[in-house]
C-alpha cells in the first residue's frame, strides 16, 4: 500500500503565492530572501504533497494551474492570518503588500494613477506596480493581479468587470485633409494610410474598422 502524500507545508504555500504574484522564480526568491534553487524545491515539494502540478510555463512566466489556484487561495489565507498577528488592532484594517496591474495608457494617466495616490494616502504600506500596455485579456494571467484591457475578456479563471465604453476614431490634420481629402465612405477610408500606436490591439478587437469611423456608417 503506497504511503500517503505529506500534507502541504504552509511555507511552501507562501512560496507559491510569491511566485504567482511575480510569475518568476528569481523575483520570488529575491522577495523572500531565498535562492532560485530553494524556491524550485519548495514548488516541487508542493506538487508532490498535492499530487499534481501547481505551475506551468507560460509565454510571460509561470502560470497557475487549477490546482495551483486552489493552493494560492490557501496561501493567501495563511499570509492574511500571519499579517493579522503583527501590530495592534488599529493596524489590522490597513492594506499592505504589493499589487501588480497592467492598464492602458489613458486609463493609467487619468483614472488609475489618481486613484492609486488616494489609496496610498490611506494605506501607506501598500505598493502598486503599474505597467501600461494595450492588449486583450490573457486566458492565463501571470505576474499581475489586475488587468485593464480593451474589449470583452473571455476568461474563465478571473472575474471580469466592465469599466466603461471604449471607442477609437480616425483623425487627420487640416493639412492632410487639404492634400488628400476626407474619406466619405468605407471604401475611401481603405485607401488612406493609418498611423496607430496600438495596431495589434485594434486588429484584435476590430475597434478600428473604417465602418465605425466614416460619416453615415454604424459603429460595430
Amino acid at each position: 500500500m503506497p504511503a500517503p502524500s505529506p500534507a502541504p507545508s504552509p511555507e511552501h504555500l507562501l512560496v507559491l503565492l510569491e511566485v504567482a504574484r511575480s510569475g518568476r522564480y528569481t523575483t520570488a526568491a529575491q522577495a523572500l530572501g531565498l535562492t532560485h534553487t530553494t524556491v524550485a524545491r519548495n514548488i516541487a515539494a508542493l506538487d508532490h504533497a498535492l499530487g499534481g502540478r501547481v505551475l506551468v510555463r507560460g509565454a510571460d512566466g509561470w502560470e497557475l494551474t487549477r490546482l495551483g489556484e486552489r493552493a494560492v487561495r490557501a496561501g493567501e489565507t495563511i499570509a492574511a492570518a500571519m499579517s493579522a498577528l503583527g501590530g495592534d488592532e488599529s493596524e489590522q484594517d490597513m492594506v499592505t503588500g504589493v499589487v501588480r496591474m497592467s492598464t492602458t495608457d489613458g486609463f493609467a494617466a487619468y483614472i488609475a494613477s489618481p486613484a492609486i495616490a488616494r489609496l496610498r494616502e490611506r494605506h501607506p504600506d501598500l505598493s502598486v506596480e503599474s505597467v501600461t500596455v494595450t492588449r486583450l485579456a490573457a486566458q492565463h494571467r501571470s505576474g499581475v493581479d489586475i488587468e485593464v484591457v480593451v474589449g470583452t475578456p473571455q476568461v474563465s479563471r478571473a472575474r471580469a468587470v466592465k469599466l466603461g465604453e471604449y471607442a477609437l476614431g480616425l483623425y487627420a490634420s487640416r493639412d492632410y485633409v487639404a492634400r488628400h481629402g476626407a474619406p466619405a465612405s468605407v471604401e475611401e477610408a481603405l485607401g488612406h494610410r493609418l498611423s496607430t500606436s496600438s495596431t495589434r490591439c485594434c486588429r484584435s478587437t476590430r475597434s478600428m474598422r473604417p465602418a465605425g469611423c466614416c460619416p453615415g456608417s454604424a459603429t460595430r
